[in-house]
């Protein structure tokens, strides 16, 4: 009797679990399919915000100081400066700014942001091309490290900051550490500094440059993926040449396929361009500066 009672019971809390799981799991499915579109709403604009900070850094550290460096050359052979108290503070923006050094770092942005958006929700749990195991599920983990401290880190070496009119001034802790000071000034530089552009078109030309960048870089990131695609194949090739040689044949092995390079444009200025283009919007202020 006993054991009888016990299959009654086992029995009435079997369709007890069914009827909840027939009862919950249209709703399961909804709060599910809803958690993962607020994962992937999270994950773009956790991107976006990758993407905003990686151009504001280029635009404040890389294009603006870009700028300042044509306005200043273009106003100082205006008021008719001594050539080496120009070339001089010319070396000290490009000493103390580090162009190299943050191009590099940018460069870093973006291998960080490709890296995020390597983990993305929508990949997780399919089958990985190369060797066919599920992708893990931890995406969420992983950007919310990058995206909180991976960027501090690789600016932490910087050593200067960007006025809003694109000097490069050495920070006191980092000018201490490399030996940085600021040069003493020229006396004319403040008839220079006079007759810049207004903050509102210094931006706007700023935006345009950027916005150039963007579209060579559009350009050759397309002919990148068709660069992939053709090294995909040469790679097969290759492969198969030598193995049909083999190791002892290794004179006669062909050269192996160039690998193409991600497209780094947007830290690339076209300063031939930027001089034509401070020049048409200088000029009037050139006019008045060379009278005064």
């Amino acid at each position: 009797i006993g054991r009888l009672l016990r299959q009654l019971q086992m029995r009435r809390s079997s369709q007890l679990i069914v009827h909840f799981l027939q009862v919950s799991w249209r709703g399961y499915s909804m709060r599910s399919h809803v958690t993962y579109f607020m994962r992937q709403i999270r994950f773009i604009q956790r991107s976006f915000r990758f993407a905003c900070r990686i151009r504001n850094y280029a635009c404040q550290y890389i294009i603006l100081p870009s700028l300042w460096q044509v306005e200043t050359e273009l106003l100082g052979k205006t008021v008719k400066m001594p050539k080496v108290a120009l070339a001089n503070i010319l070396e000290a923006q490009a000493s103390i700014l580090d162009v190299q050094q943050r191009m590099v770092e940018v460069q870093q942005m973006c291998d960080a942001r490709r890296k995020c958006l390597s983990v993305r929700p929508a990949q997780e749990g399919r089958a990985n091309e190369k060797d066919g195991t599920a992708r893990s599920g931890h995406s969420e983990q992983l950007l919310q490290h990058w995206s909180g401290d991976l960027l501090d880190n690789i600016c932490r070496g910087r050593c200067c900051t960007v006025t809003s009119t694109g000097k490069a001034v050495p920070m006191p802790r980092a000018a201490a550490r490399h030996g940085l000071r600021p040069r003493a000034t020229h006396p004319m530089m403040d008839a220079v500094d006079k007759h810049r552009l207004d903050n509102e078109l210094r931006q706007q030309v700023v935006y345009d440059i950027f916005c150039e960048s963007v579209e060579r870089w559009w350009v050759r990131y397309e002919n990148y993926k068709a660069e992939k695609v053709r090294f995909r194949h040469g790679w097969d090739d290759w492969r198969a040449s030598v193995a049909a040689l083999g190791p002892g044949q290794r004179a006669a092995w062909p050269s192996f396929p160039p690998i193409p390079r991600y497209p780094y444009e947007i830290t690339t200025v076209d300063m031939q361009q930027l001089r034509k283009t401070v020049h048409s919007l200088l000029k009037p202020t050139g006019e008045v500066a060379a009278q005064a």
